[in-house]
């Protein structure tokens, strides 16, 4: 927090900004076009919310010195600065260390190589947003971002460029919001070449599966679907296998037919869904979940246990959310049904021929035993239970840590093991508290009425 420090900041800065100036010259051999290219990028700038508000702290003063140093530099990287600055520069070396020096130069390399390829052909600058990176399908208000250059350079300097999976990613997405796919496939094939591997890579395979599907390309939307959950064995999928519109597989994901995904369902990394399983529209399930297995079923025999096949799948509401590592078992005959709206938090677990009611909560480590009936509205706390074959009704509040033992109307709060109306079980609980104070009062009356018959035994 040294002032000398802070000066010295200030025109290190200043002197970064006219070498990457003097260097973008260089190579485009026009200041004027780089000067235009530099204007449209703070126009950019200012038109996206995120970027707008750093613009704003930045003075007109100071884009106009830049101006006026590019209007008079000469075309070759040099440093232009007075006396002061340089003595200036020649304390802050002594103060600063060999590595943040070291830190510092790659800082000016990599920023003036960025200006430099942004500043080619024709001068073209697009500005693409943070949430474009994130959703290239999403409608930025009062902002048109387009693609990151359709044609993009391959070569500056000769020196060959390669874009980055986000770079790729964010123009294939604004190529299909301006409809234009063939460039979006070519920008697709790019990304798969250089960046095969990346997650980016399967997500732009299957939103360029989406597009052709909304097109009535039906081939073309076969191909980069299944391009987009096979690639690199990173999702797999059976036959028989049906995803809605807009639906998100992200790597590991496993999904076994017949099974059908409605429209906007986002699978995280690492989910598993066995046959039969129908999973409504808008629904999230997160990292590691498995939906569909077999439940915990068996007979026991002469020969020892048996176990029971199951035939019935899982369904799954709209809006569903299911966290982390929970598993839902299918049915052994009917279905296990989780109603639309219900969530899950993590490390839930809903055995097999369960029905869970609509807009149900369950917090962490929830476990619902086989053939229990939830109603609607319903709320589970954290470690609580429900033994199988029993139902509760709507708008049942269960406490943590309680056990579910016996059928239970709706309209209350259980509590406890066995769970009991709360209110009667917060009054057992405050009788155990005292069970100490009781014991101590029920052996002096024992005392007392040994005395008093000790006295009446005496002639």
């Amino acid at each position: 927090l040294h002032p000398l420090t802070w000066i010295t900041g200030r025109s290190i800065r200043s002197v970064r900004e006219q070498a990457c100036d003097d260097y973008c010259i260089h190579w485009l051999g026009n200041h004027r076009e780089y000067a235009t290219a530099l204007l449209d990028l703070a126009a950019g700038m200012m038109r996206c919310r995120r970027l707008a508000v750093g613009m704003v702290a930045m003075r007109s003063s100071k884009i106009e010195r830049r101006l006026a140093h590019i209007d008079q530099s000469p075309g070759s990287p040099q440093c232009r600065c007075g006396w002061k600055t340089r003595a200036l520069l020649l304390g802050a070396a002594a103060a600063l260390t060999v590595a943040l020096g070291s830190v510092e130069l790659c800082r000016v390399d990599a920023t003036a190589d960025e200006l430099a390829a942004d500043a080619t052909e024709e001068s073209t600058v697009a500005v693409v947003a943070a949430d474009d990176v994130l959703d290239p399908f999403g409608e930025q208000a009062g902002t048109e971002a387009t693609a990151l250059e359709r044609r993009w350079p391959a070569e500056v300097g000769g020196v060959r460029r390669t874009r980055s999976a986000e770079q790729a990613y964010s123009g294939m997405g604004a190529c299909i919001r301006s409809g234009d796919t063939a460039t979006a496939a070519a920008t697709f094939a790019e990304l798969e070449r250089n960046h095969p591997e990346h997650n980016r890579t399967g997500c732009a395979a299957l939103y360029l599966a989406q597009t052709y599907q909304r097109a009535g390309d039906d081939d073309n939307a076969e191909k980069f679907f299944r391009r987009a959950i096979k690639q690199y064995d990173r999702c797999r999928y059976g036959d028989g296998v049906q995803v809605g519109s807009e639906a998100l597989l992200h790597p590991g994901v496993v999904v076994l037919g017949p099974t059908r995904i409605g429209a906007g369902v986002v699978l995280h990394a690492n989910v598993v869904i066995y046959a039969q399983t129908t999973i409504g529209e808008g629904v999230t399930i997160h990292a590691g979940s498995i939906v569909g297995g077999d439940g915990f079923g068996y007979a026991t025999s002469s020969e020892g246990p048996r176990k029971v096949p199951h035939r019935g799948g899982v369904q799954i509401g709209r809006d569903v959310e299911i966290g982390c590592n929970c598993t839902i078992d299918r049915g052994a005959l009917d279905d296990t049904i989780i109603g639309q709206g219900s969530k899950l938090d993590n490390l839930v677990h809903i055995a097999h021929n369960v029905e869970v009611g609509n807009f149900c909560f369950f917090a962490a480590q929830v476990g619902i035993a086989g053939s229990a009936v939830i109603g609607d509205a319903c709320e589970f706390g954290g470690q609580s239970g429900m033994i199988g074959h029993i139902e509760v009704g709507d708008r049942t509040q269960v406490a943590a840590k309680s056990a579910v033992m016996r059928n239970s109307d709706g309209d209350q709060i259980l509590m406890g093991v066995p769970a009991d109306d709360a209110r009667h079980t917060r009054k057992i609980f405050g009788i155990i508290s005292q069970l100490p104070q009781l014991r101590d009062r029920i052996r002096q009356l024992e005392k007392r009425l040994e005395e008093m018959d000790d006295r009446e035994s005496c002639p």
